[in-house]
């Protein structure tokens, strides 16, 4: 819940976990690609000391990147979310309460900072704003390429926001967690490696099947800044589990890179869109792995009645309005649903829409 008491995107998904046919969640959720755990790879990992198992994970993800990761410069967590809230106790403690974020982004982003004392205010995928945010914030968050627009910064805007970060002492935080479903950012790439104010937040839970055993990582330049988000870490977890860290790096080395989820995605949209389109909803985009659509205004008043509605026959969505975090009542009739399933769950989709009736007079 948000301070007014409407529910989050968190809660929305957390309910569409057990339904039916969950399209909620931006998770990949494909079948496996790498058995989980044998009792040797265990035994194996038991006698392993913690810096080889967090090194062979950043080398094979790093691998994947085109980019290396220097472990002394990596902070890693179980969770995005666990970073993120890492992040806002770092930036609070240091004095930094004047946030700019993102709008539209995902709201539990707001929700972490809020929490940890910050004044969070939005704003939008306009250069013009973006770079204006760094004349009167401590610290500008990002997210490259954006969850719900698939919305990217240019070079020249990743040159600029660098310039200004170090002129007006602002620290970007650039969430890449989607970062493996476009093409390769060569601009923040760049920025990141070598200018001190920026903070990258990645993650694999996004890209790689491997039943919610997720691997993320802050990295940023080394100094006092990284070395205060590492003490705060360890106050919050001990170590990422090695279980979760060889099961990741299995996977990405098996699938070498996204292309079985962008294949997935493609097969996906496929089978979805004519279903939705059909019965009247409009497509307004894929950005990154899911779609947003827009109900007819004959099915529903607001995209959470729609939301609703779809619940009751265990089709799980996103209202697009909660994407809107600084306000969540603005009128919309957009949903998002996550194309990172097994086919069989969209076909689930379609057989749900079909029932349903939705569209039969379109």
């Amino acid at each position: 819940m948000d301070e007014q008491g409407r529910a989050s995107l968190t809660a929305f998904e957390i309910a569409g976990l057990n339904a039916l046919c969950n399209l909620a969640d931006g998770h990949a959720k494909l079948i496996p690609s790498v058995q989980p755990f044998e009792l040797d790879s265990l035994v194996a990992l038991a006698m392993k000391p913690p810096s080889s198992y967090e090194t062979s994970f950043l080398d094979v993800f790093g691998s994947t990147a085109d980019k290396e990761y220097d472990p002394t410069n990596v902070v890693l967590f179980p969770s995005a979310s666990a970073a993120i809230d890492t992040i806002a106790k770092f930036v609070v403690a240091e004095g930094r309460t004047h946030i700019a974020l993102l709008q539209p982004t995902f709201d539990n982003i707001a929700l972490l900072f809020a929490r940890a004392g910050a004044t969070v205010s939005p704003v939008g995928e306009g250069p013009n704003e973006i770079l204006e945010a760094c004349r009167w914030n401590n610290v500008v968050f990002l997210v490259s390429p954006n969850n719900p627009t698939g919305w990217r910064p240019t070079v020249g805007l990743w040159e600029d926001l660098g310039k200004l970060s170090l002129k007006h002492d602002v620290i970007l935080i650039i969430d890449r967690t989607f970062r493996f479903l476009t093409q390769r950012d060569r601009g923040l790439d760049s920025l990141a490696a070598g200018n001190p104010m920026v903070v990258t937040i990645y993650d694999t839970g996004k890209t790689w099947s491997t039943l919610e055993c997720k691997v993320s990582f802050i990295h940023t330049c080394p100094g006092e800044r990284l070395e205060a988000i590492r003490e705060i870490a360890e106050e919050i977890t001990l170590n990422v589990s090695p279980l979760h860290l060889d099961f990741c790096t299995s996977t990405i080395r098996r699938e070498q890179g996204a292309e079985r989820l962008l294949s997935a995605i493609r097969h996906n949209r496929k089978l979805l869109m004519p279903a939705l389109e059909a019965y009247g909803f409009k497509v307004c985009g894929a950005p990154l792995s899911f779609i947003v659509v827009e109900a007819p205004k004959s099915l529903c008043s607001s995209d959470i009645d729609m939301v609703e509605t779809l619940a009751q026959d265990g089709l799980a969505t996103l209202p697009m309005s909660r994407f809107f975090w600084a306000d969540p009542n603005r009128p919309s009739r957009q949903l998002r649903l996550s194309l990172a399933r097994p086919p069989y769950l969209v076909r689930r989709a379609t057989d749900i829409l079909r029932r349903k009736g939705l569209g039969q007079d379109h």
